[in-house]
């Protein structure tokens, strides 16, 4: 009888270590697609801080400053327009990121593709061709 009771708990410690061994590995694997891509060791949701300057190769006269605050907010300015504009941003995942006006246009919002590459970022309005560069300011 007790060989028996020891076969069945070495059984079910070798049941908790095996699934404790693939959740071990799906986490691995969750943190490497996930947060692994854009820059090195960084987030594109962590790698977008800062001021961008972006132009369209498509539209020369397209010309927007981007910055982007840690606290979700971005501020931009875009090329003969009077004033900045503000409003929140928010990532879907690593790649996708949604734009929210709030000043002066609280309809705006946009859902863009993004990729990140140390100091280079480019964008695009997700369903659109148009794809806007951007260089880090520093």
């Amino acid at each position: 009888m007790k060989k028996t009771t020891v076969a069945i708990l070495l059984g079910t410690a070798g049941i908790i270590l095996c699934v404790g061994f693939v959740l071990c590995l799906a986490a691995a694997y969750f943190i490497s697609t996930k947060w692994g891509e854009g820059n090195i060791g960084q987030s594109n949701q962590q790698a977008i801080i800062g001021r961008w300057e972006c132009r369209s190769p498509q539209a020369s006269n397209l010309y927007i400053m981007y910055e982007f605050f840690r606290d979700g907010t971005v501020t931009w300015h875009q090329a003969n327009a009077t004033g900045n504009a503000n409003g929140t941003y928010t990532f879907a995942d690593n790649n996708r990121m949604k734009v929210v006006g709030t000043v002066p246009d609280p309809l705006f919002f946009a859902v863009f593709n993004i990729s990140i590459s140390g100091d280079y970022m480019t964008l695009t309005i997700e369903g659109q061709t148009g794809l806007v560069q951007c260089d880090r300011l520093k």
